[in-house]
């Protein structure tokens, strides 16, 4: 089914959803086992943080005017788009039942109408793409999101056409991917593992330059990487000859990036090489006989375990990265190469890398 933005307007969030509002619900002292959802301000797990009971509920911090609301005010009904508004902002999730929250995440729900998984799938895929707007530490409290618009497809109307939204998300179910792999694996054995340098297992290579309109003046089918973390960091695709004329920092081997700011530390996997802008680095393996893309898939796990230490505006230098140490499966006081690509294998689903 093809995407047409014809048909598409721009509304107002005060007009198509109720809007409604967390409250300060701080995890209480001692919890019980509970099966109410707990949303919080996370791009994770659906937004959910912790499992509540009524009780939970009931001894959460009482803290601001809000929480001297009933105990069934502060559980919602089901068939919610709930919006993170603070900490991770713009993240979107479907809540099918019942839930509670916190006031860092508001609750939506269709005027006169209700979301099902497919309408709130395609929402919350709207919601996402602008959460640009609130970076830098802005808040989208309810305040300020019944100030705010959003673009959707319209029917003849001019209402949020609804069926369309549910109909295309439809047409993208495919089937389930299935893999020849059992679950069992191999044991990681942390016994035998080791820690070693960055620079000591990768060549570091520090990019240069590139714009969004040099991608685009200049196609070609090599993948351009910068510090982003949407679609495994890549910008779009250049042309060789150009970055050769420009002499910017590309391989054809596969690699390993690390965005040196932005989204500092995140470190993504090419497969078939790339090109660097200068808020990215290159990482080749310096045992090129084991430089494959089970053993790359390895490291950029652990490499990731890592990335924390890169937030509040840190950016990864060379010098400092190559000093980051990681804990490595080892033979021989030397990185254990062999172990880690069969570990990959045997993984379930590694036969559709």
């Amino acid at each position: 089914m093809k995407l047409d933005f014809t048909q598409w307007k721009e509304f107002n969030y005060i007009d198509i959803f109720d809007i409604c509002k967390g409250f300060y619900n701080k995890k209480p002292e001692h919890t019980t086992e509970g099966r109410i959802p707990f949303l919080g301000a996370t791009e994770k797990n659906n937004g959910v943080t912790e499992y509540y009971s009524l009780e939970d509920i009931e001894n959460g911090s009482k803290t601001g005017d809000d929480n001297n609301a009933p105990i069934e005010e502060k559980i919602f009904r089901g068939h919610a788009l709930c919006v993170t508004n603070n900490g991770s902002v713009g993240f979107a999730f479907y809540q099918k039942d019942q839930f509670t929250c916190s006031h860092d995440v508001n609750p939506l729900y269709i005027k006169n109408g209700e979301f099902n998984e497919y309408t709130a799938l395609f929402v919350a895929t709207v919601i996402k793409h602008d959460r640009y707007r609130w970076a830098y530490g802005r808040k989208w409290r309810p305040e300020r999101m019944v100030k705010s618009k959003i673009y959707l497809p319209a029917d003849k109307d001019g209402n949020p056409d609804w069926k369309y939204m549910e109909m295309y998300t439809k047409s993208l179910k495919h089937k389930h991917i299935k893999t020849a792999i059992s679950s069992q694996g191999i044991n990681l054995d942390q016994t035998v593992w080791r820690e070693f340098y960055v620079g000591e297992i990768l060549d570091i290579y520090n990019g240069k330059g590139i714009t969004q309109e040099e991608i685009e003046y200049n196609p070609g089918d090599l993948v351009a990487v910068q510090s982003g973390e949407e679609n495994n960091g890549c910008m779009g695709k250049i042309s060789e000859e150009f970055c050769r004329e420009k002499g910017y920092t590309f391989t054809r081997k596969p690699c390993l990036t690390v965005a040196r700011s932005g989204s500092a530390g995140y470190v993504s996997f090419q497969a078939n090489g790339c090109v660097v802008g200068d808020s990215a680095k290159i990482m080749l393996l310096k045992d090129v006989e084991h430089a494959n893309k089970y053993v790359y898939l390895f490291l950029k796990t652990i490499l990731m375990a890592n990335k924390y230490k890169y937030t509040y505006g840190r950016k990864v230098t060379e010098d400092k990265y190559k000093q980051e140490v990681l804990f490595l499966p080892a033979n021989n006081e030397k990185p254990d190469y062999l172990f880690m690509e069969e570990y990959i294998k045997k993984l379930p689903f590694s036969d559709k890398v």
